[in-house]
């Protein structure tokens, strides 16, 4: 806000800017405003407000950020504030901040004068009043507030914010809930505090004070109450966070393998679709939002082994759309006497996909290079085990202009590594790795290290 009754234009540009950026890349954003982290950013016309315009200006904000961000199906939520307070007593002028942690300002304060109203009214008022705020431009997403853990109706220190008087007006209840170690039925006990018919998601959670083990007995066990969970990501790459000797990079470390492991709408769905006229048996796991992730199978195999050796698992769990096909009679597909170099485009027009990492081990790489050297722009990275066809699409390779990752087995008899070094070298970006003792098939002599190399390539090429 630029003042009490002017939103920032060129503000109010980087949250739309965001969102187009989150569209592209099918994430959901949980949209938390009205931040005073840093004291020193925080206008003094502002801080001079009184109670009651202070509440307007900040509905004027919601507003302002709800008419821009209405028509985005990249919204997951409004979140009033982080962490407000409501305090008791009376607070010196202009103090509208709780005291600093780590250098920010996480706790704010709506009031600075209780009088003789009952803080958990004052709660429910402000909630009510950015919530109509934000839902006369936009009624379509979801209204929260992340609160405090010590929130309840209990004897000691409480936020006013009590979860059964202020949740008639929020979509669901966020909480923030950071378990101590050697105390989970501590935390699991307060968390069902805050089931007061609204749906729960844990909006913040972290291993700061217990273990990363601890963390993920927590998230199971809070399934009882909760239908959700957000934790922290702060950019760096599991790749680039093993490197450091930082212990936060460690502990983040630890936390995103945590998230990775963790099962994500992990259902399966076996169908049939028509490909240039015949039967094609599909396989599907995952986050049904997730980028896509489409796997091929060698002459031996179907796509059942990805099932078999958990790459549909791994990748589901890690938050991927996976999906596995038999091609043309193999499995339970039918055969197909047409040919092999438009099959792959067919079925990305059928399935209704767009840009997934295509995964093609040995036999299906007739299949997928004609694809992936005459339209590399319908895919969003290669994933070469090993294929044939290398070097018959030698004179092509260089049309190749999205990321590859060759995979083959050190023991690999049937297809020698020069062909990896070829694709490499030819694609604009590539990079070649060996699975010690595998086969012409590593993915089957070592599946835990072929689902690392995995999981690291997919995350490079989010």
């Amino acid at each position: 806000m630029d003042g009490p009754e002017t939103p920032n234009g060129r503000a109010l540009d980087r949250p739309a800017n965001l969102l187009q950026l989150a569209e592209k890349e099918r994430l959901y954003l949980d949209l938390t405003g009205l931040a005073c982290y840093h004291k020193k950013h925080v206008p003094a016309w502002y801080d001079k407000l009184s109670e009651r315009i202070r509440w307007d200006v900040q509905a004027r904000f919601w507003q302002a950020v709800a008419g821009r961000c209405a028509e985005s199906p990249a919204v997951f939520c409004y979140d009033l504030m982080n962490e407000p307070v409501v305090p008791g007593g009376k607070r010196a002028d202009g103090d509208w901040l709780g005291p600093p942690f780590g250098g920010k300002h996480y706790v704010q304060f709506i009031i600075l004068d209780q009088q003789d109203r009952p803080r958990p009214e004052i709660a429910r008022q402000w909630v009510r009043h950015l919530a109509n705020a934000i839902r006369e431009k936009d009624k379509r997403h979801m209204v929260t507030v992340g609160l405090v853990d010590w929130s309840l109706d209990r004897p000691g220190l409480t936020s006013g914010f009590v979860p059964t008087r202020i949740a008639d007006d929020l979509d669901y209840v966020a909480v923030h809930r950071y378990p101590k170690a050697g105390k989970l039925d501590e935390a699991l006990e307060t968390l069902e505090g805050f089931a007061v018919g609204k749906p729960v998601v844990i909006e913040e959670m972290f291993p700061l004070s217990c273990s990363v083990a601890e963390l993920g007995e927590f998230i199971e066990a809070s399934k009882k109450h909760a239908v959700g969970w957000i934790g922290f990501y702060w950019g760096k790459t599991p790749n680039e966070l093993r490197q450091s000797k930082s212990v936060s990079d460690a502990m983040t470390l630890e936390w995103l393998k945590l998230f990775q492991r963790r099962p994500m709408m992990a259902s399966t769905k076996s169908h049939t679709v028509i490909v240039d006229g015949s039967k094609v048996h599909v396989i599907e796991q995952g986050n049904a939002d997730g980028q896509v992730v489409l796997l091929l199978h060698g002459a031996s195999f179907s796509s059942k082994t990805w099932q078999d050796i958990g790459t549909m698992k791994a990748l589901a769990d890690a938050g991927y759309r996976a999906i596995a096909v038999d091609l043309p009679g193999f499995g339970s597909s039918e055969c197909n006497e047409g040919s092999p170099d438009k099959w792959l485009g067919q079925l990305l027009d059928v399935l209704e996909i767009s840009k997934p990492v295509v995964v093609s081990p040995s036999m299906s790489g007739q299949y997928a290079l004609p694809l992936v050297t005459s339209e590399p722009e319908r895919l969003r990275g290669f994933v070469a085990v090993a294929p044939v066809g290398i070097i018959e699409y030698k004179d092509r390779l260089k049309q190749i202009s999205v990321p590859v990752l060759t995979v083959w087995g050190e023991k690999d008899r049937l297809i020698p590594q020069e062909q990896a070094d070829l694709l490499v070298s030819s694609a604009k970006k590539g990079r070649k790795v060996v699975i010690a003792a595998g086969s012409h098939a590593p993915y089957m002599s070592d599946a835990e290290t072929w689902h690392h190399v995995l999981l690291e390539f997919l995350g490079e090429v989010k």
